[in-house]
């Protein structure tokens, strides 16, 4: 046993053929998350540490590790944070409640929300609007969802995290739905909700935001 262990713990090069790696393009991060962490090193570089953080910056460890031996602080909720400090928002984006608390509390605070979850904030807002109950098709709980909701009045949306909760929502009601996919971003397979609401809504009048940023779909396709 120990001569065949011996064996394998030798250099593969002699029985591995040669390994040709291929450098993908597009890759890393998107625009978003570009800007977000360029956001917080910034804020560091002018104001100086500590920076505080509300939610993660973006959803990598190591980036959060990083900024964190930078001087920025992480915490969860504004009431976390010193009055008077300097705060910022990550890049999933945030309710305008947010926005208020911090300023009742006299904070200085950059919203670091990506352009692209800012857009659905303004579809939700204008569906809502417009007289429909607005759909989200995603992870309830999740930074993204949490802060579109917020920008809506309490029961003016939906979430529903998978397409077999749509059969009930249609027997509940038959609102007029504009239907936004948002916080999908990861697999084909998650694209699959929006396909069922077609089918499941045919008399209702769907307006459809396909919100998967477009690094993610660089890389899904």
């Amino acid at each position: 046993m120990m001569a065949t262990r011996a064996l394998l713990d030798q250099s593969r090069t002699d029985i591995l053929p040669p390994l040709t790696v291929v450098l993908a393009s597009p890759r890393g991060f998107c625009a978003g998350v570009v800007r977000a962490i360029s956001a917080v090193e910034d804020a560091l570089e002018r104001f100086g540490a500590p920076v505080y953080v509300r939610r993660p910056i973006v959803h990598n460890r190591s980036v959060v590790s990083a900024l964190t031996r930078k001087g920025a602080i992480f915490v969860e909720e504004l009431d976390e944070v010193p009055e008077g400090a300097t705060v910022l928002f990550s890049a999933h984006g945030v309710a305008p409640a947010v926005r208020d608390d911090a300023d009742r509390r006299g904070l200085l605070w950059f919203d670091a929300v990506c352009p692209l979850v800012r857009k659905v904030h303004h579809e939700v807002v204008r569906h809502h609007r417009d007289g429909r109950t607005v759909l989200l098709i995603g992870h309830p709980g999740h930074p993204e969802i949490e802060g579109t909701i917020g920008h809506l009045p309490a029961g003016a949306a939906h979430v529903l995290s998978d397409a077999g909760e749509l059969p009930k929502l249609c027997d509940e009601t038959c609102q007029r739905f504009g239907e936004i996919r948002h916080g999908l971003k990861h697999s084909r397979r998650q694209t699959e909700p929006t396909h069922d609401a077609a089918h499941l809504l045919p008399r209702l009048l769907l307006h459809l935001l396909d919100s998967l940023v477009a690094g993610s779909h660089h890389h899904v396709l």
